[in-house]
């Protein structure tokens, strides 16, 4: 099955472009900076799709057009918590926990590619890792 997609640009006056894609209820729009200053040229989307939230981000980009990021501010830093020790008992209660999800709370014991675990035994490995 051959898709084709409309795409379509419609000036953005003195700021740029927009970027239509689609059409009827399918269609979406970015505003798009595309502009020289001082000798540079700058393309780059702003990632908003309404004439308010663009036009505040150009106002952002006009700032500062070299240090601008469409992703907004880098969020603050968050205070660094306690850390917390492992021992052996909470080693075992966390095994314990991952190893008979809870149905009701939809959860599975997987591993970071999201493949499901073998079941564990917990006490072998709080036998191992005390021997460390």
């Amino acid at each position: 099955m051959d898709v084709t997609r409309t795409v379509k640009k419609l000036l953005w006056p003195g700021r740029g472009y927009i970027r239509i894609v689609g059409s009827g209820k399918d269609q979406r729009r970015t505003y798009i900076i595309n502009k020289h200053i001082d000798g540079q040229k700058f393309h780059v989307s702003t990632r908003r799709d309404t004439p308010a939230e663009a036009e505040a981000e150009y106002q952002r980009f006009a700032q500062a057009p070299l240090a601008y990021s469409p992703v907004g501010e880098t969020p603050k830093a968050q205070p660094a918590a306690e850390p917390v020790s492992l021992n052996a008992d909470l080693i075992e209660k966390h095994l314990r926990y991952s190893a008979h999800p809870d149905p009701q709370e939809r959860r599975r014991a997987v591993d970071e590619k999201g493949c499901d675990l073998p079941p564990v035994s917990v006490h072998l490995l709080c036998q191992s890792s005390a021997a460390v």
